[in-house]
């Protein structure tokens, strides 16, 4: 009974909120024992009085498990506070004075009002500390600027304090570019210092040098050109330095001449050198053999066109073109023929040719020596012996004579033949005595 009792109990603890200003976080008012006894008799009186005109589910649902503890309709005593908090009052107050804050605020607003108050109160915000580096090993949240910006003071005093650090960044890079140029100003006045030293001992050693009487050999002044004495015109002691006007020729006729002489000769050293220098006549009897040998090739006379190109070979060095040509057929020749390991020898030979129609068919035909030895096509041979098959095709190819069996054979014939014979009279008689013997049953 006592515990649907104490339900109802807002009006009887003193009148409802304080008038002075709330403190947040609420304080549960002290309970005075002796007017709470008398709240509660009184209670038990009235409804003793008049039991028909209690509303008990009222009661039941306003009834909490302890005093104070709060009910579905009821706030608790502790919480009490915060939501009868206002704002400071009394004289001079703000605009706004005496409403609670707004529950339609956002978050970060609703939080910078909460601190405002709180600071008006004299107490004290604790924030995170931006200068704490927790060092690399540790995790650090990334946050996107702009994402989400929260307002009020400490937001306020993260951007505070990210301005001094880019404040602080800019002093440090102004300070090392003034020391930079502070270094460079230095250097060039210890160089600008050290040349003019080295001018003035360089005009000294000019000076007895004058005096001894060398004209013709110029000397710097300056050590960095270099310090040993050279010609005072070099053009005109080592050659060169000459100005070639438009349509001024270059060379004398006399030059030219000389010049031209020089290169024949040499051109004519080399070809003597290299092979190249034949007689037009060789050359052409050459070029003669060659086409005639083409023609004997051609028609299928192999031993005729080899005779031909070793003739042509014979008469103009391998490096011309009617020799490399003639070479090349008669290494296909040898190759046709079977001479397979001569052949390659000479497309070796030819394979770097002068001319590029025997250089490429040269590489064409030593490619397919390679070819034939990765496919292992020496390893086995396509040739067919008639004695080799004799054995399995006598009977059959050679009709000159007739196939006469053995003395076991046509025995084993006439066995083979009765039995034939015998299976089938079995096969015929035997329904025919059958249906006898069922008749003779009967």
């Amino acid at each position: 009974m006592a515990a649907f009792l104490d339900a109802p109990v807002a009006a009887e603890r003193g009148g409802g909120a304080p008038a002075g200003p709330a403190v947040y976080g609420g304080t549960v008012p002290q309970e005075d024992e002796a007017a709470e006894a008398a709240a509660r008799a009184e209670r038990e009186a009235r409804f003793m009085a008049d039991t028909n005109s209690k509303d008990y589910m009222q009661m039941l649902v306003n009834s909490p498990m302890r005093s104070g503890a709060g009910s579905a309709t009821r706030a608790a005593d502790s919480l009490a506070g915060v939501l009868a908090e206002r704002p400071q009052g009394g004289d001079g107050a703000e605009a706004g004075e005496g409403d609670t804050i707004s529950s339609e605020l956002r978050m970060e607003e609703f939080t910078a009002a909460k601190e405002a108050r709180l600071r008006s109160l004299g107490g004290e915000i604790i924030t995170r500390d931006l200068s704490y580096n927790p060092g690399p090993n540790v995790a650090v949240r990334v946050s996107m600027p702009g994402a989400g910006m929260m307002a009020g003071p400490e937001a306020q005093a993260e951007a505070e304090a990210k301005a001094e650090e880019a404040r602080r960044a800019a002093e440090a890079a102004a300070a090392v570019a003034r020391a930079e140029e502070e270094a460079r100003v230095r250097a060039e006045a210890e160089a600008a210092a050290a040349v003019a030293a080295a001018a003035a001992a360089a005009g000294v050693l000019a000076d007895d040098s004058a005096s001894g009487g060398e004209e013709d050999v110029y000397k710097p002044k300056v050590s960095t050109w270099g310090m040993f004495p050279r010609p005072k015109d070099i053009s005109e002691a080592y050659g060169g330095g000459r100005d070639i006007k438009p349509g001024q020729e270059l060379e004398t006729p006399k030059q030219r001449a000389e010049r031209e002489r020089s290169y024949a000769a040499a051109l004519a050293a080399y070809k003597t050198k290299a092979g190249l220098e034949v007689d037009p006549d060789d050359e052409d009897k050459a070029a003669k053999l060659y086409d005639e040998g083409m023609e004997l090739f051609m028609d299928g006379s192999l031993t005729a066109a080899y005779d031909k190109f070793e003739k042509a070979i014979a008469l103009v060095p391998v490096k011309t073109k009617y020799g490399g040509l003639a070479t090349l057929q008669k290494a296909i020749v040898l190759d046709s023929v079977g001479k397979h390991e001569a052949a390659q020898k000479l497309y070796k030979s030819i394979a770097n040719h002068a001319v590029a129609q025997v250089s490429r068919k040269a590489k064409q035909m030593l490619f397919s020596f390679e070819a034939m030895d990765f496919m292992k096509a020496d390893k086995f041979s396509y040739a067919a012996k008639k004695e080799e098959y004799d054995k399995y095709f006598r009977g059959v190819a050679d009709r000159r004579t007739v196939y006469v069996a053995s003395e076991e054979e046509r025995q084993q014939d006439e066995a083979n033949a009765r039995t034939a014979t015998l299976v089938a009279l079995a096969v015929i008689l035997g329904p025919v005595v059958a249906v006898a013997a069922l008749a003779l049953q009967r």
